[in-house]
């Protein structure tokens, strides 16, 4: 095996160091790339912590009487959303804010996301908007969205003859 030198960048000085085989390469390439993975928790630790969008997730479920959205807003609070019926467009609106919190400790994951969202559903004619109802429990919004009689599904049992 031959002895080659590889220059090696290190807080922007460039050092000669020796490579004597394939794993001492292997080594060098490992810990490059812990200290890259490292470094993107630096951010963390100064403060420079990247705003993330909140967009919730929604399910929409139609039974035969009615629809039945819900939405996972863990952190909030039924009076931090807004929810209004324009037309056939079901609107939800609302936000989760920062808590203000001590800066003692450093932040190695931030995960959780803050801000400001905004949902729209166009709904069919046949709902009731007399009759919708909203709930919130546990982090979870559910709407009840009824629809007009006409346009629930009738289910009838139809007896077979025998012939």
């Amino acid at each position: 095996m031959s002895n080659q030198v590889v220059p090696v960048k290190k807080n922007k000085e460039i050092i000669k160091h020796k490579t004597h085989s394939g794993i001492s390469e292997l080594h060098d390439q490992v810990n490059h790339l812990f200290e890259s993975f490292m470094k993107g928790f630096d951010r963390f630790r100064h403060g420079d912590i990247e705003k993330m969008e909140f967009s919730p997730d929604f399910d929409i479920v139609e039974t035969g009487n009615a629809y039945d959205v819900r939405a996972e807003l863990s952190g909030l609070d039924e009076k931090d959303v807004d929810i209004t019926l324009s037309g056939n467009v079901l609107s939800i609106s609302g936000e989760k804010k920062e808590e203000s919190s001590s800066t003692k400790g450093n932040y190695h994951v931030s995960e959780r996301r803050f801000g400001q969202f905004e949902r729209s559903f166009t709904l069919p004619d046949s709902i009731d908007d007399s009759k919708i109802k909203a709930t919130f429990k546990k982090g979870i919004l559910s709407i009840h969205i009824p629809k007009k009689e006409e346009a629930k599904i009738k289910t009838k049992k139809i007896s077979v003859a025998k012939e």
